[in-house]
């Protein structure tokens, strides 16, 4: 009896010093690093006041310390730098497209394991915006800051030339036809451009591509296929057509989507396509000025519909303590949750990642005075993005040289384009070399 109660003793003390211990290393003040790419104006605020809203009310003694490292590349190659060093930060930003180059290293978190332990919903994200979220089977990271193209056009130039401002181009043929009717000249100079987007081929190649019913790579991620369907070409044929026409906005070499942005403000454009990250600016600029009602609707489609999205996902890094990775893992979970992806999409324009947001009074609020938010929500529905490939990022900067060699130089045929793309193709991808 004497030697049972002694046993039971030990137990109970052993047993309290666990709970001491466990209750001890979860209030146990930690710091973690947040490296991100949204600098000054309203995005940058808005990064900062999430990670606020986490500091005062996350209850667990976590600190997350906010730091702007340049735009997504110059984001990436420091984290690249500081991996190597050892000096990486947990939880990071990182375009959509870039995750797949990290995954050769196995820095990355898998997630998985936190989510299914904590019941966070999964689902609940759109689908579309999922497509960089696993590397084989682990679950690497989470839609935050997402875009898609939409076409902005301004209805008041529409009701000018005759055309009806709430029924926007549907196809390739009518975005020319519209654009050919929206261009004004004076004395031979063009007064108003009808139609411009810039050379980003990682957004309008690939959207024209998916939209005759192609794909820009496979599966795997190890080969091109847009230049076998002869999909590429009939874009690009598509595009240079528009740059020949005189109705087209040749983009600026420098500073191309901000120029673009001015000209469609001073009414010197009248159709653009443009990021939804843009929209909360570009609705200031215009409407908020009193100079005219923007629309906004789906990109001009052409067998189907279909968009790539945009953006920028958030990654926790694997060299780090269990506590730490707690730590970001609840900042990871607060920074993605319904209730903070229904206050970033109001506050950037940026769409909301959730379905649970969309049910939110302040997007309720927002689409009801602003509709042209739910417009760019509502195109997820054709969202499909590449598929993750270590290569594409290098790939699409080749490929956006070329297309600028045919729409800003004009200087090759669209034939050559792809011929040279094909080239770029053979010694990067596998399955092309």
């Amino acid at each position: 009896m004497k030697k049972r109660t002694t046993l039971l003793l030990l137990v109970l003390v052993f047993g309290m010093f666990l709970t001491t211990s466990a209750e001890t290393w979860a209030a146990e003040p930690v710091t973690i690093n947040f490296w991100h790419s949204m600098g000054s104006g309203v995005n940058g605020q808005a990064v900062k006041d999430l990670v606020k809203r986490f500091n005062e009310t996350n209850g667990q003694d976590i600190t997350v310390v906010e730091t702007y490292q340049g735009n997504y590349n110059d984001c990436s190659a420091k984290l690249m730098q500081s991996i190597a060093a050892g000096t990486n930060p947990e939880v990071a930003m990182l375009d959509r497209g870039l995750v797949p180059q990290y995954a050769p290293y196995g820095v990355l978190a898998d997630m998985l394991p936190f989510a299914e332990r904590d019941g966070f919903d999964i689902d609940d994200f759109v689908p579309g915006l999922m497509e960089f979220s696993w590397i084989d089977g682990a679950l690497v990271s989470f839609p935050f800051n997402r875009s898609t193209p939409v076409l902005y056009y301004n209805k008041a130039a529409f009701a000018e030339v005759g055309l009806d401002p709430e029924r926007p181009p549907q196809t390739w043929d009518e975005l020319f036809e519209y654009a050919g009717k929206l261009t004004t000249v004076e004395n031979g100079e063009t007064t108003r451009y009808g139609f411009s987007m810039v050379i980003d081929t990682g957004w309008f190649l690939c959207a024209m591509v998916g939209q005759q019913g192609g794909r820009t790579i496979d599966e795997s991620g190890e080969k091109v296929l847009y230049i076998e369907d002869g999909t590429a070409l009939k874009a690009l044929e598509f595009w240079r057509k528009l740059a020949d026409s005189g109705y087209y906005r040749i983009p600026a070499t420098t500073s191309a989507g901000t120029v673009m942005m001015q000209d469609f403000y001073q009414g010197k454009l009248a159709m653009m396509y443009q990021s939804t990250g843009n929209m909360s600016g570009i609705l200031k600029n215009t409407e908020g000025m009193g100079a005219f009602d923007v629309g906004v609707a789906f990109l001009a489609g052409e067998k189907q519909r279909e968009v790539p999205t945009g953006g920028a996902n958030v990654v926790m890094f694997d060299n780090f303590s269990d506590r730490q990775k707690e730590a970001a893992w609840e900042f990871i979970k607060f920074a993605t949750s319904p209730e903070e992806a229904a206050l970033f999409s109001v506050a950037t324009g940026y769409v909301p990642t959730r379905y649970a947001a969309v049910e939110s009074e302040v997007i309720k609020e927002l689409w009801a005075e602003h509709p042209q938010y739910e417009v760019a929500f509502n195109q997820l529905e054709f969202a499909r993005d590449t598929w993750g490939s270590p290569y594409w990022w290098e790939f699409n900067s080749m490929v956006n040289k070329v297309v600028s060699r045919l729409i800003q130089d004009r200087s090759i045929t669209p034939q050559q384009a792809v011929d040279q793309i094909a080239e770029e193709a053979s010694w990067l991808f596998p399955g092309n070399m």
